[in-house]
């Protein structure tokens, strides 16, 4: 059994490289699906609302593997890393 779960995780890693924008992704669709018809009247407006936050979403995954990156390799204390 150990070498099932060795090998999803394997199969896993090869398509996501960050679970947490993943997950976060994952949670902004359903929240744009569910919540925003309610909240956001114009139809138009939408699809923006869409793009914006997973802009913002994937500008964050960014930031914080180069802030990891830059830890990793010893340019930047952890100190400094923490914001």
């Amino acid at each position: 059994m150990t070498w099932l779960t060795s090998v999803s995780r394997q199969i896993y890693g090869l398509f996501v490289e960050d679970g947490a924008l993943s997950v976060s992704i994952c949670v902004w669709l359903l929240f744009v699906w569910f919540v925003l018809p309610h909240v956001a009247a114009n139809a138009s407006v939408r699809p923006i609302v869409l793009f914006m936050g997973l802009a913002i979403l994937l500008a964050d995954s960014v930031r914080r593997a180069t802030t990891q990156n830059r830890v990793e390799h010893g340019r930047l204390s952890r100190d400094d890393a923490e914001f």
